[in-house]
């Protein structure tokens, strides 16, 4: 029952392996990702420096210390990643296709990869995001609901930050999938999420149900793909979790839709 969650821990790694094999495509991903590292680090230098001039008082608290490095460096790679953005495009493309994997494009890009702001990239993953809010917004009214029926105590807290800790997570995983047009290949056709559609059927509350998925429907798709190999993706899900540590994440990007392809490479029809 583990093997597919270790499958899905381990498919970033496991490309990382292969892309090593291949010296052109590894050149390539560590010019990139050296370069777009340094050009954060100068980015986000400044406030860097403002921090670290605080090690010569000794901040009263380390951990918010360190904390505070988070913020700048993020928005720092948020806007190299959103001006290199067709480059991971390439080195996804090329690793893809030496690993035996679906790529995004039946046809390899004839075109060289440019440095410029990708604004159609930031309008998709804006409304993407958008999309997530929907689809997740239900849910966690619902949860409200019920647990305003119980007294409040330490218990109750714990179990309601855990169930909406699990619902959010169950979201990342879903937009995992999407980072990957292999996650997209139902769409017109895939079926409501199982939970909402037995909502929709129950009597009385079955309006809820049909409102959730006009909602949601939207990311049907990759849900559904999530529903055909939940460990493999909550493995997967949990290694990009790492990118959250600022620079981390640039190793990782290209990789991503590569490894969700190669989760559903038995439902993706090759070219």
């Amino acid at each position: 029952m583990l093997r597919g969650f270790f499958e899905g821990l381990l498919a970033m790694p496991r490309l990382m392996r292969v892309m090593r094999s291949q010296p052109d495509v590894w050149s390539s991903f560590l010019d990139l990702t050296l370069k777009r590292t340094l050009v954060v680090l100068l980015l986000a230098g400044p406030f860097i420096g403002a921090r670290i001039d605080e090690l010569r008082a000794g901040p009263e608290d380390w951990w918010q210390w360190l904390v505070s490095f988070g913020p700048p460096l993020i928005i720092a790679q948020w806007i190299v990643v959103a001006f290199t953005r067709e480059y991971d495009d390439r080195i996804s493309d090329s690793l893809a296709r030496r690993a035996g994997i679906p790529p995004e494009d039946a046809e390899p890009p004839t075109t060289p990869p440019r440095t410029r702001f990708d604004w159609k990239w930031v309008k998709k993953r804006m409304r993407r995001r958008m999309q997530v809010f929907r689809a997740a917004l239900p849910g966690f009214i619902l949860f409200a609901m019920f647990f305003s029926f119980f007294s409040d105590d330490f218990m109750l807290r714990a179990v309601s930050s855990a169930v909406g800790a699990l619902w959010t997570f169950y979201w990342l995983v879903v937009g995992t999938v999407s980072k990957s047009a292999s996650g997209w290949t139902t769409e017109g056709s895939a079926p409501p999420l199982l939970f909402i559609g037995a909502l929709s059927r129950l009597p009385l509350v079955g309006w809820i149900g049909r409102l959730w998925s006009r909602m949601a429907k939207d990311l049907f798709p990759p849900a559904e793909m999530v529903e055909r190999h939940p460990l493999e993706f909550i493995g997967l899900t949990l290694m990009r979790l790492t990118g959250v540590v600022p620079l981390v994440g640039l190793w990782w990007r290209p990789l991503v839709p590569v490894a969700v392809s190669s989760i559903l490479q038995p439902d993706t029809p090759k070219g």
